[in-house]
């Protein structure tokens, strides 16, 4: 029961960490349009919300299978391995 627990914790985590990290990826691309149009043109100036990408279910992918979340592909295989050393050992 508390492997389960943890698993689902660990399976939380992990999707909101992606989320944030798209989110992040999507205002930096955001920030560095502005940068490089500010001076040519005054649309988009004031927009906080990146809405102007269409493929987000495809960034949100890219990002879950980013290195930077490698560690909780680590975790859950160990959570899994461990989970099935005890039910054929055990």
């Amino acid at each position: 029961m508390g492997y389960a627990f943890l698993g689902v914790l660990l399976a939380c985590f992990y999707l909101l960490d992606a989320y944030y990290l798209t989110q992040e990826k999507l205002f930096r691309e955001q920030y560095q349009w502005l940068i490089e149009n500010r001076l040519k043109t005054d649309e988009r100036l004031f927009e906080v919300f990146p809405a102007h990408q269409t493929c987000r279910c495809v960034l949100y992918l890219c990002t879950m299978f980013s290195f930077s979340l490698f560690p909780y592909w680590v975790l859950g295989l160990c959570l899994v391995g461990y989970g099935l050393f005890l039910i054929l050992f055990q």
